[in-house]
Formats: structure tokens, sequence, C-alpha cells
């Protein structure tokens, strides 16, 4: 489940930060963030940055 998106604009690009909630099999719950950007450039797609 997708807590909270972030989206950032910078010089170059454009920055968003997603929080989501991960369910294990096991009944365990925990939390990842990815950081995904974006370049202004004609075409430009977002790419994922980061994984925490």
């Amino acid at each position: 489940m997708a807590e909270d998106i972030s989206i950032k604009e910078q010089r170059s690009l454009f920055e968003a930060v997603v929080q989501v909630e991960d369910a294990k099999n096991n009944g365990d719950a925990g939390r990842t963030m990815y950081v995904f950007q974006k370049g202004k450039e004609n075409g430009a797609e977002w790419r994922i940055a980061d994984v925490d």
C-alpha cells in the first residue's frame, strides 16, 4: 500500500519519492522507499534511482 508520493522539481530533473508498506507471507510488515528520477529533456522516462 502506498503511503505518500512526493514529487519535487529540481534544476535538471524531476524526483519522486514513494514509501510502500510491504506485507510478508509470515505476517511481518516492512517499509520500502523508492526514489524515481526523470530528466526534463524530451522523451525522458522515469527511472529507479534508489531503493531503501
